[in-house]
């Protein structure tokens, strides 16, 4: 396969001071540099001329195998341009670096304040349990019971609750004495309910016992 050499530009030749050979050397030099420099390597072709308008585009850059030192020169400038426009531009950076440690800065003081709104409203809740209800017992009495004993699955340590009692239903005739709750005896291992009378046989009557702490 033949290979095609480009031949290397030389420098201009040193003149003689004889016009006449010095005028052919010179028209010589000239013919090789249109040669080389234009018609081989294109390295004065017009169209690979600098134009600072020219600015790069990031998506077609110049492939370094085809350029010339022209387009080489005016990449470079264009990339000037480019970087001081950006550095033009630095301030502002740090203005919106500012505003965004500024607003980071504002979201951690939110979170302080949700985590502390998050413990009171725990202790708000704590609060209230500890007036609730520790205990709510349903029981019913039927034929001739007219009392009920509930026994704590775990001992209380002390007899400080009170004990309220609703009737919650039931069934036959049962008296109007066998609705209301005539004592309350406490320890700290029961209760005992006693009420005004027995619903009677084949009657009954449903109650919920609620304790409260005191």
């Amino acid at each position: 396969m033949a290979t095609t050499q480009q031949a290397a530009m030389q420098p201009p030749p040193r003149l003689t001071g004889d016009y006449a050979a010095d005028a052919q050397i010179i028209r010589e030099w000239m013919q090789m540099f249109y040669s080389i420099g234009v018609l081989q390597t294109g390295l004065i072709d017009p169209s690979f001329q600098s134009n600072p308008g020219n600015a790069i585009d990031p998506d077609n850059l110049p492939d370094p195998t085809q350029t010339t030192i022209a387009r080489s020169q005016a990449t470079a400038n264009s990339a000037l341009t480019q970087a001081r426009a950006a550095a033009a531009g630095l301030p502002g950076l740090t203005e919106r670096v500012d505003t965004a440690e500024a607003d980071i800065q504002a979201l951690e003081t939110d979170i302080v304040t949700v985590n502390n709104r998050a413990v009171q409203a725990q202790a708000d809740a704590d609060a209230a349990l500890a007036g609730l209800p520790f205990l709510i017992v349903p029981f019913t009495l039927a034929d001739l019971d007219n009392s009920a004993t509930i026994t704590f699955a775990t001992p209380l340590p002390d007899t400080n609750y009170l004990v309220l009692v609703g009737n919650q239903g039931f069934t036959g005739t049962p008296p109007l004495e066998a609705l209301v709750l005539a004592s309350v005896a406490t320890t700290t291992a029961n209760f005992t309910l006693t009420f005004g009378a027995a619903p009677g046989s084949g009657n009954s009557v449903s109650y919920t016992a609620i304790l409260f702490p005191t």
